[in-house]
């Protein structure tokens, strides 16, 4: 079976079509998903297409997902902009929102999927989840590697417009330029920055799935290419050597991510670039400090962060009130109780208060808060 006319299905009963489904993707061993579009797959609202996951899992066979060209180009140029994109997209996909024509179609077949399977809706989620990250993964690797490029094996993606300026980054990426740098016109060095922002961009993404291991040659390309063409003080550099301390970190690598963290303060101090960059820095170093042991020397720089923060963007900026709660984790830890219980509870109160009780940075805060109290 190609294709099957959704029209008139009632003409046969549900289990004809449930058992004619079944035994057509057991004998093709093969199911291919096409993601359109990207950010809101049209096959995962409609029940039937759904039922033809279900098959995949209960017959063992191979499943893929696909994308236009067009699709593919639009997608990937979306997430090197933003990182974060890729998990918006994977947080809408549910398949207990699917539709059918018959709604007694849709009850039946998720009767069957949850009498079937294990963890029911929730396993055929775990199934899609896996193989989009899967996809994803490998044509952005594929697509990264400057070397061995795309094989028939990985999705073609077509060629995305980078900036060779600067990149397109979220909120905690943004860096303003003290001045403009010329913009690369070489044929090969824009091939070489395109290599390193796809890298940076997937480098990110393993990084937020834990992959750390991954993410860090990923992240020395990177920083490498960025070095070799744009020079080291370029914010594109600065950046992607300010991500990589972080991935350091992850990796349990304290001494070097120190180090990192201190050569990036020196540079963009010496480039000239904004101020809350260069508290961005001095919170890494005062982080690395901490973690390596260094109480009194991480918490003055804490203190000196916090004040240039409040003065810059205010008490109620989320950057102010991480720096809040990270002066009142060094004070903590040397250990001043008094301080911190101090700190941490004024902190808790403005982030009630400007940011609401669900927000993330909130919970953080509220988590540190109730762990002072407890000790």
């Amino acid at each position: 079976m190609f294709s099957n006319s959704q029209h008139d299905t009632s003409a046969r009963p549900f289990d004809w079509w449930k058992e004619t489904f079944m035994a057509a993707v057991k004998s093709i061993q093969n199911v291919v998903m096409v993601l359109l579009p990207w950010n809101d797959p049209v096959p995962l609202t409609r029940a039937w297409c759904v039922f033809e996951v279900f098959a995949t899992a209960y017959t063992k066979s191979k499943f893929h997902v696909a994308m236009p060209p067009s699709v593919s180009s639009d997608f990937f140029s979306n997430l090197v902009g933003r990182p974060s994109i890729f998990y918006e997209v994977l947080a809408k996909i549910s398949c207990t929102r699917s539709c059918a024509t018959l709604e007694s179609d849709r009850k039946l077949i998720f009767e069957v999927i949850d009498c079937s399977l294990p963890d029911g809706m929730a396993a055929l989620d775990a199934l899609v989840l896996n193989m989009i990250k899967t996809y994803h993964d490998r044509a952005m690797a594929a697509v990264a590697d400057l070397e061995q490029g795309a094989t028939g094996t990985v999705p073609s993606i077509p060629s995305v417009t980078l900036s060779a300026t600067a990149d397109s980054a979220s909120s905690t990426d943004k860096s303003t330029e003290a001045s403009k740098p010329a913009p690369v016109t070489n044929a090969r060095d824009v091939a070489m920055l395109e290599a390193a922002q796809w890298s940076y961009t997937l480098a990110r993404l393993y990084d937020d799935q834990g992959d750390h291991q991954l993410a860090e040659p990923l992240y020395v390309f990177c920083v490498d290419t960025r070095v070799s063409v744009l020079g080291q003080l370029h914010p594109s550099t600065l950046l992607a050597m300010f991500r990589r301390h972080d991935n350091l970190s992850y990796l349990g690598r304290r001494t070097e991510a120190l180090a990192l963290a201190q050569e990036c303060l020196a540079l963009r101090e010496q480039a000239g670039c904004p101020e809350q960059d260069i508290l961005s820095s001095k919170n890494s170093i005062a982080n690395a400090l901490l973690f390596l042991g260094k109480i009194k020397k991480a918490t003055k720089l804490h203190e000196e962060i916090l004040e240039g923060r409040t003065k810059a963007l205010g008490e109620s900026s989320p950057e102010t009130l991480r720096s809040m709660n990270n002066l009142a984790n060094a004070y903590k830890q040397l250990p001043e109780v008094e301080k911190a219980e101090h700190l941490f509870s004024q902190c808790y109160k403005l982030r009630v208060q400007y940011l609401g009780e669900n927000h993330p940075v909130r919970l953080q805060i509220s988590f540190h808060f109730h762990a002072l109290v407890l000790v």
